[in-house]
């Protein structure tokens, strides 16, 4: 008997287990951040928590506050993407400090969530997208040395009260590690 077909059977069975990794490759920003049908902005505590014991967590970063953006204003979907857009670079490699993120931004469609998690701190951000389903299919961490006024005056505005948010200075190009 030869091998090949069953190789072949082998091949055909393991073939549907490799498409349930996560992805390491971060899909085009257009596609993340274009035409949600609800984006939200997060107040985020920023300590890591290795087992969230409960569904107030945004991966393992407690969930301070959520708003929805249209309840900032009717600009403010359109605002935080563009905001988003301006500051990420996908290909940044991230510092080696730890991320504390503050803030989150999630864009939702009907098929994935993505998820921009910034830590202003070190200038690195995660990025997490899930399916329809929830199941995760991609997670990175990048810098964003793009670090642009945008993306601070959106943060300000959705958190005008917060004193750690409102420390926040004028943003410079992160520094270089």
């Amino acid at each position: 008997m030869h091998k090949t077909p069953l190789i072949l059977l082998a091949l055909l069975i393991l073939l549907p287990a490799c498409n349930e990794e996560v992805s390491t490759t971060p899909p085009p920003l257009d596609t993340l951040i274009d035409d949600a049908t609800k984006v939200e902005v997060l107040r985020l505590d920023g300590e890591y928590i290795e087992n969230p014991s409960d569904s107030g967590f945004l991966d393992h970063f407690k969930i301070l506050q959520t708003l929805d953006a249209n309840s900032i204003g009717d600009d403010f979907p359109r605002q935080a993407g563009e905001a988003v857009k301006a500051a990420v670079e996908m290909n940044r490699r991230p510092t080696k400090c730890g991320l504390h993120p503050g803030v989150a931004f999630r864009f939702s469609k009907s098929n994935q969530t993505a998820s921009f998690l910034f830590c202003f701190g070190c200038y690195d951000f995660m990025l997490l997208v899930r399916d329809g389903s929830g199941k995760l299919t991609h997670e990175s961490t990048h810098r964003f040395l793009k670090v642009d006024q945008r993306l601070l005056n959106a943060v300000k505005r959705a958190f005008p009260d917060d004193p750690l948010i409102a420390k926040l200075g004028p943003p410079e190009t992160a520094p270089s590690r």
